[in-house]
């Protein structure tokens, strides 16, 4: 009977081995087969690899990070605990350069990789071949790997915020309606701004597809706007209630954040505490630390306005009155009897003044239109010596000169560079290979269309072109002659 080991254990077997495993099945079968006969260290701990191996394998865990450190070799060691037990792991370079964050203490983390045993220590350990962080620290992740993204974009600049409005209409809120949200923010609206038109928008704000409905919401507020008798909406309020990073998510997705940085409307973000932040409220034209605070942010505070309303009243009121007495009482000082006496002659004396004036006025005006007539006379007497018909006569007859004199010379330069064009066409037809062809003359070439100069270069049989002025011949080298000696 073969005997097999399951983590140290020998039991019986009948099950046929494969064949590549018999030789080594019966290598053990033979060094067991006395039970008094000792194993080595070695191969107990070779055993328990091969039964660890067998029975769990690659496996995914998670757990807590502790004891870590990074050895100069860049291998990192650690140990993955819950609770209730712990598991030394070991992560090799080559696989850390694939991290996409630090290991650090009390981290939770989710591992796949393989349990084998380090045999010189006897010590089981999980081989890591991938790290994922699990919970908060994963949401945590994707959420300063968005931020850094958007950012980059663009979308978080102040130019791109939209001013709200000062007075608002109408006001939209996209939330959940049975939260304990929209109640406050009505009742922070209702005692702020009682002539504020509310038009709640229902969305889920937690779960999956949250946040699509929120984003759908802001699409169809932002289309049917001031249309088809549907209110215009000045602000959009959008949020929910505190929690966890989980409860929150749906305000961290990319679609969300990109439907509200394209509204055309005002938004106010308002999600959780003060001390909750998420993509949406960086994204938002505003962003308040909780539903009521949007609230307050969105209206003014009608008691405050009436207040200044009246303030303001009373001030006008008594700028009023105190202008009015100060005309009464200028009006009662022009009325006294003293000012009637004394009418007349201020007026007489007012009328002699004008007399003065107006002689004075005569006087200046006559002598004014005396030195303009003389300075006119001037005028005209030069005017008369410079009179512009005649120099234009005589510019006019030294531009016909010119005109006549270029006329002349372009003449006379075409002449010449017609006689010039004329010899020059002589000497090139004279020059030409056509020319020189038709006067008996021939030229030689290869077949490849090498111009030959020189005899000495060719050999019997050579194939030549010759081009006559009228067709071409083909020719073979028979003999070939030195040039006679100079």
């Amino acid at each position: 009977m073969e005997l097999e080991f399951d983590f140290g254990h020998p039991t019986a077997s009948k099950t046929p081995q494969k064949p590549k495993k018999k030789a080594a099945v019966a290598k053990l079968s033979e060094k067991s087969a006395d039970p008094h006969t000792p194993l080595t260290i070695t191969e107990v701990t070779r055993r328990i690899r091969i039964a660890i191996q067998k029975a769990v394998g690659d496996v995914w865990v998670e757990g807590e990070i502790s004891n870590h450190r990074e050895q100069s070799s860049g291998h990192h060691y650690f140990t993955l605990k819950d609770s209730r037990a712990q598991l030394s792991c070991v992560l090799f370079r080559a696989r850390a350069g694939f991290l996409r964050f630090p290991l650090k203490e009390g981290m939770q983390v989710r591992i796949q990789g393989e349990i084998n045993v380090y045999e010189p220590r006897g010590q089981y350990q999980l081989i890591a071949r991938t790290i994922q962080l699990s919970g908060e620290g994963a949401l945590q992740m994707q959420f300063e790997e968005l931020k850094a993204k958007l950012a980059a974009e663009g979308l978080f600049d102040q130019a791109h915020k939209k001013p709200l409005p000062k007075f608002p209409r109408t006001l939209a809120l996209i939330t959940s309606p049975t939260s304990a949200a929209v109640r406050d923010m009505i009742q922070v609206i209702s005692r702020r701004a009682p002539w504020t038109h509310i038009i709640i928008c229902p969305a889920r704000v937690q779960g999956e597809g949250a946040a699509r409905e929120v984003a759908t919401q802001i699409d169809k507020i932002t289309t049917a706007s001031g249309k088809n008798g549907f209110p215009t909406i000045d602000t959009i309020i959008t949020g929910r209630g505190g929690g966890s990073i989980e409860d929150l998510w749906a305000f961290n997705e990319e679609p969300l954040a990109r439907t509200i940085a394209a509204c055309p409307i005002p938004i106010i973000s308002a999600v959780g505490h003060e001390i909750d932040f998420t993509i949406a409220d960086f994204v938002a034209d505003l962003r308040a630390p909780t539903p009521s605070a949007a609230a307050e942010l969105a209206v003014p505070d009608g008691i405050e306005l009436r207040a200044r309303i009246r303030a303001h009243k009373s001030s006008l009121y008594r700028a009023v009155h105190s202008r009015i007495e100060d005309l009464e009482s200028l009006l009662s000082r022009y009325s006294a009897k003293a000012l009637h006496r004394h009418v007349g002659r201020t007026l007489d004396r007012h009328t002699q003044s004008l007399d003065i004036f107006r002689s004075e006025l005569q006087r200046v005006a006559s002598a004014h239109t005396l030195h303009h007539e003389r300075r006119l006379t001037q005028l005209a007497s030069r005017l008369a010596a410079r009179r512009p018909d005649a120099a234009i006569a005589d510019r006019s007859a030294r531009i016909a000169a010119a005109h006549t004199a270029l006329q002349t010379a372009l003449a006379a330069t075409l002449q010449r560079r017609a006689t010039r064009l004329d010899r020059s066409r002589t000497a090139l037809r004279t020059l030409s290979p056509d020319s020189i062809l038709s006067r008996g003359f021939s030229f030689t070439t290869t077949p490849k269309g090498k111009t030959i100069r020189d005899a000495s270069k060719l050999k019997p049989g050579q194939e030549l072109h010759i081009t006559f002025a009228k067709g071409k011949a083909t020719t073979k080298v028979e003999a070939i002659k030195k040039p006679l000696a100079k």
